[in-house]
């Protein structure tokens, strides 16, 4: 048994040797619900496009390991793909997804077609919303941008009001 004195990666390489079933059964005991996560999307091809940032830094050098979150904005918003027939509600809740750019800067998503996303780097903390075109496309590209804008255009500051009479 791993005691006080193991490192975390000790931790990690206990844990890949214990089979998902004891992991799971573990969890469950201590009241957690574990699900194995999907890593690809279900939705048709004909109803995705992706969108991809690149992020470098002032000298044009890509920046690895920026997180980028995308996140639908709520809206009762459908598509129905037109090989299989299924609807497609992306919009549904306000769950994001977050991907860190690779060592050329790059991360991508597969997204809905007409959904509108709010996106978001971890190198500030605007915002900008999109509405998925309908062809692959920059997410960090001003003329896909509709709706709030605060990376075009970001709010002014506040001012400070300091009053007299109190």
């Amino acid at each position: 048994m791993l005691g006080r004195d193991k490192l975390v990666q000790d931790v990690i390489d206990y844990l890949r040797d214990v089979s998902d079933a004891t992991l799971i059964a573990a969890l469950a005991e201590l009241g957690f619900i574990v699900t194995r996560a999907s890593e690809e999307s279900t939705a048709p091809d004909d109803v995705k496009v992706l969108g991809s940032v690149k992020v470098v830094d002032a000298t044009g050098r890509p920046i690895s390991r920026i997180k980028v979150s995308v996140r639908p904005v709520l809206s009762d918003y459908s598509i129905t793909s037109p090989s299989t027939g299924e609807v497609i509600r992306p919009c549904l809740t306000e769950i994001p997804v977050h991907k860190y750019t690779d060592g050329s800067g790059e991360a991508s998503f597969n997204l809905i077609k007409g959904a509108k996303v709010i996106v978001q780097t971890s190198l500030s903390a605007v915002t900008r919303e999109v509405t998925v075109p309908d062809v692959d496309f920059d997410l960090l590209d001003a003329s896909v941008s509709t709706g709030q804008d605060f990376l075009a255009n970001p709010a002014p500051p506040w001012t400070t009001l300091i009053r007299s009479d109190v």
